[in-house]
């Protein structure tokens, strides 16, 4: 029987077996044959997710902005032509062909806490059935304190416009800094981690472009726009002073969290209403990042990665896949999308559990085929498991729920070991180099399935022994990364806050001779090809993006990334490069030209990059330099 082919499954006793009927007997062995993931299916699951990683980290995602409408009129036809410009750029080279599942995206976040970290700063979540809003005061070692409060999202707001969703995202950040007693001024701006559980494609820490929206969210407006804009402008327009100046996903919240409080991470994974994971990815495995050759990259030899692996499999190749799934996926707001989500995550396993058992009523298996039985056990459920004038059901009956129920929930936790272990894998944290340290693996978690699901995280282990030898395993360390998406944000809010924003050449892109720098740059970071950008020649141009901070130009095959900061006590020294006067026209929507003016030369020994006039110089630097 199927079930003697599953040892990593509880097995039923004697007694409880007899308590069945062979009609019983025979359907739970069944289902479990349809939901088993055995040792092998495992490693060929592990081998796809693999494959998948690959194919992520060296290729662009394309955006679809399709069904996106623009927030409002003003913005509608800018937007739409940046829409189309975008959707022409993102696909790198050639990748029109292949099929990018996992976008693997870039979080532009290259060091993560050691404990030490000291401030106060708000953290907002988004992502769930709630939004939370927190006060995070981080104590530096290695302890923290929060502050928090939940605001509930309702089906009207996560389904209509992204004007509407922001809008009340601002009033509740207000409401709790005047719950806190906290004077809203202008001259007391407090910086602001935003956790967005969406997967993004993120060009700095404080700017990223909806891709799709998951989990149940519907707001138009939104795919294809920088999120933290229209939070920001949500903010202003509510007269909330408060400055969001990092992105963050709840994964990459839930590693930083864990590396704030145990010292060091490679994982953080989210198994809850959706599940999704962020990790410390070498930097010279991110293809499509490759070509950075600024001082600053090369000291920064790794990057956290987002991974969006809740799409893993949408073309449903190894994923075992039963009729159950496919009655959930055609139900669904997203058909034929996430659909290693569907199987593991909390919003899904519910439903999927109520549709095998539906299955097993009407073939007569439960409750002798009467469907109101079901009614009364969600009665119960719904009752906060009170109790009910008489008994639903047999013994036997409650025997199969429970035992259907495990299957669910178990088939769940062994694909997410599959998912960790893609990313050991990955990273090569069970090789022979890295297992001779001292050093584990650790993983912090976080979700309602960690917290609330007793034998989710015991099953997830079996599933790692499975894949990996004891010498492995014994290194695998799993633990709760407490409270990961608020003081995740605030550990992001405070390096974004503190880093060092001055680096003349914080990345480089070298591209082929084949494709010029600009549209390089433009599908990397979704910037239009029409902008008037391109001056000189084709191939240079300068362009500060929405944070302020940030400038990207150009020089035939090579780019730069340029962050702009007002401490010159933080700024980093640029030897032996000529300076000259450039013209600088900045226009709407922080688009600038610019120009040269003939004249003398002179040499300077340091350029100072401190403000838009320093900028100016900084760039004729280049434009000297490259002897364009």
């Amino acid at each position: 029987m199927a079930a003697e082919q599953a040892p990593y499954l509880t097995q039923l006793d004697p007694e409880t077996s007899n308590r069945l009927s062979a009609r019983q007997l025979a359907a739970l062995a069944l289902l479990q044959d349809q939901f088993d993931v055995d040792k092998d299916k495992l490693q060929v699951i592990v081998d796809q997710f693999q494959n998948e990683f690959k194919i992520g980290l060296e290729h662009v995602l394309h955006i679809n902005t399709t069904t996106s409408n623009p927030p409002n009129q003003q913005q509608q036809q800018e937007n739409e032509n940046n829409h189309q410009s975008a959707a022409q750029t993102q696909q790198q080279p050639n990748s029109r062909s292949i099929k990018i599942t996992l976008p693997m995206l870039p979080t532009f976040i290259h060091n993560v806490p050691n404990g030490e970290e000291k401030g106060l700063f708000l953290a907002l979540d988004l992502g769930g059935t709630n939004l939370r809003v927190c006060e995070v005061r981080l104590n530096g070692d290695k302890t923290f304190s929060i502050k928090s409060d939940k605001y509930l999202l309702s089906d009207e707001i996560k389904t209509g416009t992204a004007e509407e969703l922001f809008d009340y995202i601002a009033d509740c950040v207000k409401a709790f800094l005047l719950q806190l007693g906290h004077v809203l001024s202008d001259d007391e701006k407090l910086h602001l981690g935003f956790t967005f559980s969406f997967p993004v494609i993120q060009s700095a820490l404080a700017e990223g472009k909806l891709m799709d929206w998951t989990k149940g969210f519907k707001a138009s407006g939104a795919v294809g726009f920088d999120i933290v804009k229209l939070l920001q402008d949500a903010l202003e327009k509510k007269k909330v002073p408060v400055h969001c100046n990092a992105l963050v996903n709840d994964t990459t919240g839930t590693l930083m969290a864990r590396a704030y409080q145990s010292g060091s991470a490679l994982v953080g994974a989210i198994f809850g209403t959706g599940t999704n994971a962020a990790y410390v990815e070498r930097l010279s495995a991110v293809k499509k990042l490759t070509g950075h050759q600024s001082p600053t990259f090369q000291k920064a030899d790794k990057m956290i990665i987002n991974t969006e692996w809740g799409a893993f499999d949408n073309s449903r190749n190894v994923l075992p896949v039963t009729k159950y799934d496919n009655k959930l996926d055609r139900e669904s707001i997203n058909p034929r999308k996430q659909a290693f989500e569907k199987m593991v995550s909390g919003m899904y396993l519910g439903e999927l559990t109520r549709n095998v058992l539906m299955d097993m009523i009407d073939e007569g298996v439960l409750f002798e085929g009467r469907e109101e039985h079901l009614r009364k056990i969600e009665d119960v459920i719904r009752g906060q498991f009170g109790l009910v004038d008489r008994a639903i059901g047999t013994a036997a009956d409650w025997i199969v729920i429970k035992r259907v129920c495990e299957i669910v929930a178990t088939r769940a936790a062994r694909l997410s070991a599959a998912a960790i272990a893609t990313v050991i894998k990955q990273t090569e944290a069970d090789s022979s180099s890295s297992l001779a340290n001292d050093q584990k693996i650790s993983i912090g978690v976080d979700g309602s399935l960690i917290e609330r699901y007793e034998n989710f995280i015991d099953r997830l282990k079996r599933g790692l022994r499975d894949l990996f030898d004891d010498q492995v395993y014994r290194k695998i360390e799993i633990e709760l990364a407490k409270d990961g998406s608020g003081v995740g944000a605030a550990l992001c809010a405070l390096q974004a806050k503190n880093r060092r924003t001055n680096s003349l050449f914080s990345l480089e892109f070298r591209t082929s001779r084949s494709e010029n720098s600009f549209h390089y740059i433009s599908r990397m970071f979704g910037i239009p090809s029409f902008h008037p950008l391109c001056f000189c020649d084709k191939s240079t141009f300068l362009y500060l993006l929405d944070s302020e901070n940030l400038a990207i130009f150009g020089f035939r095959d090579i780019c730069y990334i340029v962050n702009i900061t007002q401490q010159k006590e933080h700024a980093e020294k640029v030897d032996n490069f000529c300076v000259d006067r450039v013209c600088i026209e900045k226009v709407k929507r922080k688009v600038v030209h610019f120009g040269t003016q003939t004249q003398d030369c002179r040499m300077r020994k340091t350029v100072w990059i401190s403000s838009l006039s320093n900028l100016e110089s900084a760039v004729h630097d280049m434009y000297i330099h490259h002897n364009i």
